[in-house]
């Protein structure tokens, strides 16, 4: 199975001022870029055509089958292996009363309700980060990200998770407990020219 990254995300990526961005400033400029790689990912894996962006402060980034909420994050790990580190999974939105004693070093942590699954994009430094093939994505259901004693997520995604969920090497399963409905996908990025 192939997904396509499209041209214009492409031109993004390999872009000689964007590739030598400091860690922070490339991510920040990536992040819509990710999106888009995550959409076209979904849709090759489930192919399915319903799945959209939805960038309108709901707490996930992108609706899949009209119901499945999403969050898409894009994160680089410096470290001997793909899975050294664990990934900081807090936002920095959302400073209100309401979130007043949820701040983890300036942070907030989601609530439990905001998506379903998170999508994230793990690029393990110092790779070409223009190279989507030697990204790894990982796709995580919300109830593995639970705090024990509260109604939020955990402020970091543990390497464990994330070689659990794997895309490439795992079976990956939306919307139901029916393991018949499990697709496995290993994945290859493909560009399309215009």
């Amino acid at each position: 199975m192939d997904f396509v990254v499209e041209p214009c995300d492409l031109a993004i990526l390999q872009n000689d001022r964007i590739k030598t961005l400091s860690k922070n400033d490339w991510g920040k400029t990536t992040a819509i870029i990710n999106e888009h790689i995550h959409i076209a990912l979904l849709r090759d894996i489930f192919r399915v055509d319903e799945v959209q962006l939805e960038n309108k402060n709901k707490g996930y980034d992108i609706l899949l089958k009209g119901s499945i909420r999403i969050q898409s994050k894009l994160r680089q790990v410096a470290g001997k292996t793909k899975y050294s580190k664990s990934l900081h999974f807090e936002t920095t939105r959302r400073h209100t009363k309401n979130n007043a004693n949820l701040y983890k070093n300036g942070h907030v942590c989601y609530s439990n309700d905001e998506f379903d699954y998170v999508v994230v994009s793990v690029i393990h430094l110092p790779i070409d980060r223009s190279d989507v093939n030697q990204w790894m994505f990982c796709i995580a259901p919300v109830h593995e990200l639970c705090e024990t004693k509260s109604c939020h997520l955990k402020s970091s995604i543990e390497p464990a998770l994330l070689s659990k969920y794997e895309i490439n090497k795992n079976q990956i399963l939306l919307g139901s407990s029916n393991r018949k409905n499990n697709v496995k996908y290993k994945y290859n990025a493909k560009t399309t020219t215009t």
